[in-house]
């Protein structure tokens, strides 16, 4: 799929067509290179990444798998003799006026994707080493209409979002920066307009940032 895509936004004809079928081509190709950017957080996924894709997005990983993650797109894209994609962090912003509407947020976060998400991503986050966390976060969580972080969930929280006050917002986006060549900051859903703003305001200093 991924080959297939790379070909037709080159301009080329779907190779791999069906005996006797004419392969599809796009009637207006793209003017411009156009990236294929593959979103990956397991080991196999991520390695295909290294073999097609021109950028990474990990999503809710740690940035010291951001680390690991590229010393594996290395590895794999220098064995398909071809160059390594970039690595654009998708960060979620639990940012909020005060340190309790962040966790609110860090909360809503973790739970919608260790509950609602299918199995990856507990089960990547809990390979990372964060099964405590999860479970701690899960027991304290019976109404999901009013989410809590717990203490004992919040290293889990502080690795894979961006936790904190619209005051400490650039100081996080710098930590995540040494590990990616991008950051793109990923807003929180179910906020109104105005909180929003708030957050887009507040990120908008980090350097290699944007908010989307």
């Amino acid at each position: 799929m991924c080959r297939s895509t790379s070909a037709l936004l080159r301009g080329e004809r779907l190779p791999d067509a069906v005996e006797g079928a004419r392969p599809l081509a796009l009637q207006c190709p793209p003017p411009a290179p156009v990236p294929l950017a593959l979103a990956a957080v397991t080991t196999p996924s991520i390695r295909l990444a290294g073999a097609v894709a021109d950028q990474w997005l990990p999503f809710l990983l740690p940035a010291t798998a951001l680390d690991d993650g590229r010393a594996e797109l290395v590895r794999t894209a220098a064995q398909h003799e071809r160059p390594a994609p970039t690595v654009t962090a998708c960060v979620p912003l639990a940012i909020a006026a005060d340190e309790r509407g962040a966790e609110r947020l860090a909360a809503q976060w973790l739970l919608a994707y260790t509950t609602r998400m299918g199995p990856v991503y507990p089960r990547v986050l809990r390979a990372h080493g964060y099964g405590p966390e999860i479970d701690a976060l899960l027991a304290a969580n019976d109404d999901p209409r009013s989410p809590v972080l717990p203490s004992a969930a919040r290293r889990l929280a502080e690795d894979v979002l961006l936790l904190g006050t619209h005051e400490e917002a650039p100081a996080l986006c710098r930590r995540w920066a040494g590990h990616a060549d991008a950051i793109a900051l990923v807003l929180p859903f179910a906020s109104d307009e105005d909180d929003l703003l708030a957050v887009v305001d507040a990120t908008a200093p980090g350097p290699g940032a944007a908010a989307s």
